[in-house]
């Protein structure tokens, strides 16, 4: 029989934490099928079942949670072995002598430069930070052993490589003309007062170099000698004069605000309605979905009793239909690999908010959740800002934005607050909880169901809506049609004050949308639709314009015009099948002479 050996290992380690044998496979860069042989020979040797395999769900057994933990530790022996042999093929002494520009030296490579130090104890680091300019200089005349700048040098007897990419923007105060442009062109900048770095500087030699090939001059410049000189003031140096000084925690006591009071105008974030829809068609079908966050930074001061163990979760997982949802990230997230029996925690792969723009994935799948429950942690504040209903579980005695002896928080209308009754108590906690969300759970109509009773019984909708906003009643159908107009229009309009009102209007109704109901696969394929539709309309309007310009009234004109209506009658019928699927209960009816 053939022995298991560490790949076997390494692929079961990747199922047993992905909880899925497609995600494992993409983990380790197989085949589905490849992973499933892979696991059954493992089966075969150890002469036991290592997975329950219940529908798309996957859980480890007994035997495999014991593999599981043998695992863990072979996988961290490898690791520090690989690590010191690695040492040994690597550096062990030596002198390295770096030079960079002002930027780099100051705000990328000192964490750089201490992760080196870790791998690298024993080279010396020697760092040089000058103007961009003058690196080369010294790299040719051997001062230097590396160097990195910010542009490309023209010096042939250098040789560049691109290492990272930076992106330059337009910063201006907040009263600038040009803050609601999208975009400005960059003849426009040569009439501006702009800040520049020093001569000599990448930055401003990559600027200058893009703009004098466009045959643009900066007439008007503020020359700093480096990027300090644009700050005002800095920790530890002396505040310039001023009349008074407040500290920040003191403005509601100075304002005389009160609980009462408080500004309530939620949502004041939105998620981007583009991955709002992306995360409907992917997250796991369930009745009632509830996304779970349990534990906050663990080197954090704030996280002495605060985070909760996954485990307690657990009673959840007997309402009937409901679903568990991780929303867990970094610390926490190894608790899942050690579920105890009966409880199920579906999980969002490793894409789930793996790029450099923390939460934007995770706000866009609360939009598509029924609740979220979360420890005291930036995930909470996130549902409350996105108007989400969230339940918040609290330590006994919590941070002082939560107050005492309430379920409610003016800071979010859609909250509700568990509190521990004893210390380090979150068994009664979660007794009560599972109880309120069986009854929620089994109504799952109404956004009151889970918000406390007193805040339930004068829950207002319109403190959502931002002032000047009007308030209709509208069917499902008509709310899909329009958020698929205005992301054409958003798509396809250039002017950039008129993109703004596009913008605001279509981040209206897609957080309505989403708030207030989820897309069922049927639902996103009759939206995308309609869209197709919504386009078609847009090139038949622009074509009849032309005509109408070429007073062209011809038999084009009068196929386009047929073509409007059909159109039409095709959109209609898509609205009407939304608002049946919805169940909406105002439906758009028309009425045409001759017809019934």
């Amino acid at each position: 029989m053939v022995m298991v050996n560490l790949d076997q290992l390494r692929i079961f380690q990747a199922v047993a934490q992905s909880r899925s044998f497609t995600r494992a496979a993409a983990i380790v860069h197989l085949t589905q099928p490849g992973i499933s042989k892979h696991i059954r020979q493992m089966e075969e040797y150890f002469g036991v079942p290592l997975f329950d395999r219940t529908g798309r769900k996957v859980t480890l057994t007994e035997a495999g949670a014991i593999l599981f933990e043998a695992t863990q530790g072979i996988m961290a022996i490898i690791d520090v072995a690989e690590q010191r042999i690695d040492d040994l093929k690597g550096l062990r002494g030596g002198r390295l002598r770096l030079g960079t520009s002002f930027p780099i030296g100051v705000y990328l490579l000192p964490a750089v430069l201490a992760q080196f130090r870790k791998l690298y104890p024993a080279v010396e680091v020697k760092l040089d930070i000058a103007v961009s300019e003058s690196i080369g200089p010294k790299i040719l005349a051997n001062e230097i052993d590396l160097g990195l700048v910010s542009y490309e040098p023209h010096d042939p007897r250098l040789e560049a490589r691109a290492f990272m990419t930076d992106e330059l923007v337009v910063i201006v105060a907040r009263d600038h003309g040009w803050r609601t442009k999208r975009r400005i062109k960059p003849q426009e900048l040569g009439g501006e007062t702009i800040i520049v770095a020093a001569r000599g500087a990448g930055t401003r030699t990559v600027v200058e170099e893009r703009l004098n090939a466009l045959g643009i001059v900066l007439q008007n410049v503020l020359e700093f000698g480096n990027l300090e000189g644009v700050k005002v003031i800095r920790n530890g140096t002396a505040l310039p004069e001023h009349d008074a000084e407040l500290p920040l925690m003191s403005l509601p006591h100075v304002l005389g605000a009160t609980p009462e009071t408080m500004p309530r105008g939620v949502p004041y974030l939105s998620a981007q309605p583009a991955r709002v829809e992306a995360w409907a068609k992917r997250l796991p079908v369930g009745q009632f979905r509830v996304g779970i966050v349990w534990q906050g930074k663990s080197t954090a001061d704030i996280d002495l009793g605060r985070s909760i163990p996954l485990r307690s979760f657990a009673p959840l997982c007997h309402i009937p239909g409901l679903t568990l949802i991780s929303l867990q990230k970094n610390d926490g997230v190894e608790q899942l690999a050690h579920l105890p029996p009966g409880m199920t925690v579906e999980t969002l792969g490793a894409e789930f908010d793996a790029g450099s723009d923390a939460f934007v994935d995770c706000a866009a799948v609360m939009m598509n959740l029924d609740l979220v429950i979360s420890s005291d942690t930036a995930a909470a504040h996130l549902a409350g800002a996105l108007g989400r209903p969230v339940w918040i579980v609290l330590k006994h005695v919590p941070d002082w934005r939560w107050m005492m002896d309430r379920e409610d928080t003016p800071w979010y209308p859609t909250a509700r607050l568990f509190r521990q009754a004893r210390r380090d108590d979150w068994g009664d906690v979660f007794e009560r909880i599972a109880a309120e969300l069986a009854r929620a759970a089994a109504g799952k109509t109404n956004p009151g169901d889970l918000l406390p009773q007193e805040r339930a019984d004068n829950f207002d909708p319109t403190q959502a809506v931002p002032p000047g906003t009007a308030l209709v009643p509208v069917s499902f159908g008509e709310l899909v049609d329009k958020i698929t107009i205005l992301e054409i229009k958003s798509e396809r309009i250039d002017d950039a004050s008129k993109l703004v009102n596009v913008r605001v209007e279509l981040e209206l109704l897609a957080t309505a949308l989403a708030r207030f109901c989820i897309l069922s696969p049927r639902a996103g394929e009759l939206k995308a639709e309609l869209r197709r539709i919504n386009e078609a309309l847009w090139e038949i309007e622009d074509q009849i314009r032309d005509c109408e310009r070429n007073n062209d009234f011809g038999a084009k004109f009068v196929e386009l015009a047929r073509g409007v209506y059909l159109t039409n009658d095709r959109r209609s019928a898509v609205k009407r099948q939304l608002n049946e699927l919805a169940g909406s209960v105002i439906v758009e009816e028309k009425s045409y002479a001759g017809s019934r």
